[in-house]
Parts: C-alpha cells; sequence; structure tokens
C-alpha cells in the first residue's frame, strides 16, 4: 500500500492547482484500468485483505488512511460537511469504479464506468 499512497501524493503533486482532477485523470484511466499487476492494491486485494488476519487488514487500513490524507488536501470542500467524508466518499467512488470496469468483458461498459465516475467527482469538485 505505500507503493500506492506514493503513487497518489505523486498524482496529487502533478496537479499543481488542481490536484484532485490530476487523481482521477490518473486512477480513472483506461492505462491504470488495464495495468492490474502494477495497478492499485486497494481494488485488487481488498476482498482477499478483508478475510486476512488483523496485521493484513491494519497495513491496508494504513494504506487507506494515506490515501485519505492526500484527498483531504485535494477535494474541494462542502460547506457544513466534514471534509474527511468528501475524501471517503472520493475514494469509495474511485476505487469502485475501478474495480466495476476491470470485471466486465464489454469495452465500452468498462470505460462508461470510468469516465461516469470521473464525470461525477470533477462537477462535484467545481
Amino acid at each position: 500500500m505505500e507503493k500506492a499512497r506514493e503513487r497518489w501524493l505523486a498524482g496529487a503533486s502533478a496537479g499543481g492547482e488542481a490536484p484532485l482532477q490530476a487523481l482521477v485523470k490518473f486512477y480513472l484511466s483506461e492505462q491504470h484500468r488495464d495495468q492490474i499487476a502494477e495497478g492499485c492494491p486497494l481494488v485488487a486485494l481488498a476482498s482477499d485483505a478483508s478475510r486476512r488476519n488483523d496485521a493484513v487488514r491494519e497495513e491496508f487500513e494504513t494504506g487507506i488512511k494515506g490515501i485519505l490524507e492526500i484527498l483531504d488536501r485535494s477535494v474541494a470542500p462542502v460547506e457544513g460537511e466534514p471534509m474527511r467524508d468528501k475524501s471517503l466518499a472520493t475514494l469509495s467512488i474511485m476505487a469502485d469504479a475501478l474495480l466495476l470496469s476491470r470485471v466486465v468483458n464489454d469495452e465500452a461498459l468498462s470505460r462508461r464506468f470510468l469516465a461516469a465516475a470521473a464525470n461525477e467527482l470533477l462537477a462535484s469538485a467545481r
């Protein structure tokens, strides 16, 4: 998970004034979808990790919290809503869209999962 956190940090940093847009562009890309071996371990291994011992789940939790900290600095605040809630929702949408895009055979549907999630996240960032 540490390598994943480093990729998230690099993606956010590359975005300059628009870190969320840079993260969305990278994470919800067809290239990232197709790089299963080098892609996000959260999406690839979360189901397996949930059935492992506390030490494995703690490692995942630490990685997830690191990603959430990056998102806390990247997402636009919503008045009256805790920043962490926005980050939790953003990570959930991104990870689920990537997961769903990888499990379908229909290429058009796969691309639509990525695009729909990206569009939703970027629209809510305005």
